[in-house]
This record gives structure tokens, sequence and C-alpha cells, in this order.
């Protein structure tokens, strides 16, 4: 179908010595997939450094929206000191649950924009799902996808 875009959510996960190959290797098999299973730009890896509580604290944190690229340094193991969801948890005053975020999203809201300008791997996301959307919108000659 033209008119599929398919999101493959993956956290990376991993320790800080290792994030960056790890990610890399991630996001490469991930779009590989996407090519070998026909859907190629309208496949989109969501693919968090190192997990999504990262893309969230940048928002929930003290001060939000800067210096957030920090956080895609976080170790992406919970058993390390300082773990993401650890801080997420400081930075609610509350154990992160699914209708707590949504209450504080409606509340506070995303700037997705800021927050993607200052973290690689939530600008890939960004990026790549701009390109599948717009490959739906605008079909090519060129997209594998016909």
């Amino acid at each position: 179908d033209n008119d599929l875009i398919a999101i493959l959510f993956r956290d990376t996960d991993g320790t800080r010595s290792t994030t960056k190959g790890l990610w890399d290797s991630k996001w490469t098999s991930m779009v590989n997939g996407f090519q070998r299973s026909g859907l190629g730009s309208r496949g989109v890896p969501m693919l968090p450094k190192p997990k999504s509580e990262a893309w969230l604290l940048c928002a929930i944190k003290e001060q939000p929206y800067q210096h957030c690229q920090q956080l895609e340094e976080l170790s992406g193991n919970d058993n390390s000191p300082n773990p993401a969801k650890e801080l997420l948890h400081s930075a609610l005053g509350e154990p992160p649950s699914q209708s707590g975020l949504v209450d504080w999203l409606r509340e506070h809201g995303y700037d997705w924009r800021a927050a993607a300008g200052q973290m690689p791997s939530l600008g890939r996301f960004v990026d790549r799902l701009r390109n599948a959307l717009q490959s739906v919108l605008q079909p090519s000659r060129e997209d594998p996808v016909t």
C-alpha cells in the first residue's frame, strides 16, 4: 500500500561507552530491514538515545529544552548510577506512568522542534518521519515503494 508508513520503536539501551556505535549499528539495521521489507523510505526507525526517557527529560527537567544533547550521553543501563528512568522520576516528582506522562504533556506540551534541534537521535527520527510523510503525500518515481 502506497499510503503505509511503518514506525519501529526501540530504545538503544547499552552503556555510555557503547552507546555511540550501538546507536549507529541499530539505526542502520532498522533502515536496512525497512529496505528489505519493501518499505524503503516509508520505514521510520524511532530510536531514542539511550532511551525514550531522555527525550522526555529534555522537556521535563528543571531547565526545559536547555543542554539536552548531554541527555543522549546517559547510560541506557537501568542499573547504572543516575539512570534515565530515575532522572525522569526525580524530574516528575513521582514514578513515571503512561497516564502521568500523558497528563504532563497535555498540561505543558512538548516542543519537539527545540528537543530535536539538540538531540541527534530525535532529529534523525523527525527527519526520517518528515521524508516518509512527504513520500506519501507527493510520491515520486524514484520512491522504491510503488
